[in-house]
């Protein structure tokens, strides 16, 4: 618990220091912690943490808040969108579903990204395009410029003033050079350039300049050379067109390309990218490690290659499906390179849209799931054998009231047979299984009624397990066994021994019994003045040949009761 609370205190601080607005909700949609930056959204304070979030005034215009953390808890998908609040501030909102340690769904949580200064941004970016138009149409987009034989600008236009910061009084009559930067003249790029085109009529000139401030410019353009009617020449024209921003929104898009690669390749799901009908277009270096196969095996529809013959179909129609839903769900086997297992994997796919919400792909996730399947049908297997051991049980429970009180017996004799079960039960729960040892039974029938003479009881035998529908009626009849042999036996007296021995033996299809001795010593009995035949004999001799396939042996001598019982082992 105490690295469970640093994780979210150490959580919330780096949420608080980089001002992220962030709300947490559980799976009821109720506050359950948020960070100070998220009062300029919502009206919060602490004694709303605990409220449902739809009851906590906003400032801003976003009716489908509930809404789409509901569908994070249904889908488990993240949901994205931007909103704007009632003062013009614009935000990225994510709803993202978050686990507990135990790796259950705990709610969702909800970031609030201020984007106001990035749409200032784009919307300057979208005038500045504008006017960048209307420079374009003027000429006066590009830095225009000529120079002399010798490479001396002769003339310099208000466009090339605009780019370099240069005026024309201070740039005409000095070397085209001046532009270059200095390492660039060290490696003669000036030189070599004005020479090609001298030689070959043009250069390409793409390259970082000098303004006259000291910063850089990129400019794409050429070098022309100029000559006269006689073929003599004239001179060069340098048209050059300021890239720098565009040169720089490439850069950041390269990194931030390579960001998202990096986190991509990073997570443990399998990654792909694919179009509106499954065709996958790149596979992550996670799916081609699982699948073993390569990228260009993958694209196309070859990825359905790794996927279980049986389960092609399933994938293919859930595409199918995914174009009128909108999103991809779907499960499937995928096989495991490393040793040809298949194991079950949850797709998930959602559109890429561009700025006219169009689709331009599809990208997708493929999660193991294989072990959580397994959880669920054991869950399934326990739940059929709990429905299984109720009806036996109900049933034996039914037997001893019909065979002890509906035949006269007191009550009491009920509810010490009844206790008898419960212990028996309570051994198969202790277990953890749907078998207890033979031994374990016995030594609690044994402890139940005779402790003081404990010195004088043998218990012996290997380990045996009995299956959960053998208990019961096994249980019952070391009961009786138990119970006779404190009032009238071996257990009754000081003189009086017991030994209860097992062992395994096997019949004649080869198959293991369980064949278990119980002789008592030290007794005296008149066998012969003993006429009543009660229900645990019936029990000894009929139900557990009729319940188990049994077969019991049973003697009443002049020093005590000897008894055999042998049970097919399930």
């Amino acid at each position: 618990m105490q690295e469970l609370g640093r994780s979210n205190s150490d959580l919330k601080n780096f949420l608080e220091s980089t001002q992220i607005a962030t709300v947490f909700l559980d799976n009821e949609l109720r506050v359950t912690n948020y960070t100070p930056a998220v009062t300029e959204i919502f009206h919060l304070i602490e004694t709303d943490t605990g409220r449902p979030i739809g009851h906590i005034k906003s400032r801003i215009a976003y009716e489908d808040l509930q809404s789409d953390a509901r569908r994070v808890l249904r889908t488990l998908a993240a949901v994205e969108r931007e909103i704007e609040s009632a003062t013009g501030s614009h935000y990225m909102v994510r709803v993202l579903p978050y686990r507990s340690v135990d790796n259950f769904i705990a709610g969702v949580v909800i970031t609030f990204v201020d984007i106001t200064a990035r749409k200032r941004v784009e919307t300057a970016l979208r005038e500045s395009q504008e006017r960048f138009r209307l420079v374009v149409e003027n000429a006066q987009d590009h830095a225009i410029f000529t120079t002399d034989p010798e490479d001396r600008i002769a003339d310099w236009y208000p466009s090339a003033e605009a780019v370099f910061g240069w005026s024309a009084e201070e740039a005409v009559g000095q070397s085209g050079s001046i532009l270059f930067t200095p390492e660039d003249r060290r490696q003669h790029a000036d030189e070599k350039e004005v020479e090609t085109a001298r030689r070959e009529g043009s250069a390409p000139n793409v390259r970082w300049h000098l303004r006259k401030d000291g910063s850089r410019v990129f400019i794409e353009g050429t070098t022309t050379a100029l000559r006269q009617a006689d073929g003599s020449l004239r001179g060069f024209l340098k048209i050059g067109q300021d890239t720098t921003n565009r040169r720089k929104i490439d850069e950041a898009l390269r990194a931030s390309e390579m960001r998202q690669r990096a986190l991509i390749e990073g997570i443990p799901q399998l990654v792909w990218r694919a179009d509106e009908e499954g065709r996958w277009t790149w596979a992550s270096p996670q799916w081609m490690s699982y699948t073993g196969q390569a990228l260009e095996e993958s694209l196309e529809s070859g990825w359905l290659e790794a996927v279980h013959p049986e389960d092609r179909d399933v994938a293919m129609q859930a595409w199918e499906q995914a174009g009128r839903d909108g999103f991809l769900s779907v499960e499937y086997r995928v096989r495991r390179a490393s040793d040809g297992a298949w194991l079950w994997h949850h797709t998930r796919s959602l559109p890429v849209r561009n700025i006219s919400d169009r689709t331009v792909e599809w990208l997708g996730t493929s999660t193991d799931v294989d072990a959580i399947r397994q959880l669920h049908a054991r869950q399934e297997i326990l739940v059929n054998e709990l429905q299984h051991r109720s009806r036996n049980l109900i049933g034996v429970v039914t037997s001893l009231a019909t065979r002890t009180v509906g035949r006269g017996s007191p009550v009491e004799s009920f509810t010490i047979r009844l206790k008898a079960l419960s212990r028996a039960q309570a051994l198969l729960s202790q277990s953890g299984s749907d078998t207890v040892e033979v031994r374990a039974l016995v030594s609690a029938e044994l402890a139940a009624h005779a402790v003081e003479a404990s010195t004088r009881i043998t218990v012996s035998g290997p380990k045996v397990l009995l299956a959960s529908e053998q208990v019961q009626n096994f249980a019952l009849a070391v009961h009786e066994l138990t119970t006779n042999a404190v009032k009238y036996g071996a257990l009754k007296g000081e003189s009086g021994r017991l030994s209860v021995t097992w062992e395994l033996i096997s019949d004649e299809a080869g198959s293991e019994r369980l064949a278990l001795k119980w002789i008592e010593s030290g007794v005296d009995l008149q066998p012969e003045t003993v006429t009543r035949r009660g229900y645990g004999r019936e029990l000894i001799d009929q139900a557990l040949a009729y319940a188990l396939g049994g077969r019991t042996d049973y003697a009443l001598g002049a020093d005590g009761v000897r008894c055999r019982i042998e049970l097919p082992l399930v």
